[in-house]
C-alpha cells in the first residue's frame, strides 16, 4: 500500500506513532534519527489544550498488530506530570 514494503510497513507505523506521541506529550524539542525519517529538534508550535489525547489504533489478529496497539495504549495513558517524575 502507498508504496510501503509490507515487511516493513508495522515497524514504520509503531515509529512514526511513538514519534506523534513523543511530538504530543513533551514539552522540549527533541531530534530522532529513524529507518526512514529524521527530525533535527522538532517541536509542536501549538500545544495540545488535553493532558491526554485520545489514540485510536486498529489491531487483527497479527501479533505485530497488538503490540503495537498494546505499546500505544501503555505510551497514551501516561500523562505529561507522570512522565516528568521518572
Amino acid at each position: 500500500m502507498l508504496g510501503i514494503d509490507p515487511m516493513t510497513q508495522r515497524d514504520k507505523m509503531d515509529e512514526g506513532l511513538g514519534v506523534i506521541l513523543r511530538l504530543l506529550n513533551d514539552d522540549e524539542p527533541f531530534s530522532h534519527k529513524g529507518s526512514w525519517f529524521e527530525l533535527n529538534d522538532a517541536a509542536l508550535q501549538i500545544r495540545p489544550l488535553q493532558e491526554k489525547i485520545p489514540i485510536a489504533v486498529a489491531s487483527t489478529i497479527s501479533p505485530s498488530g497488538m503490540k503495537t496497539r498494546a505499546s500505544t495504549v501503555r505510551a497514551c495513558c501516561r500523562s505529561r506530570r507522570t512522565r516528568k517524575k521518572a
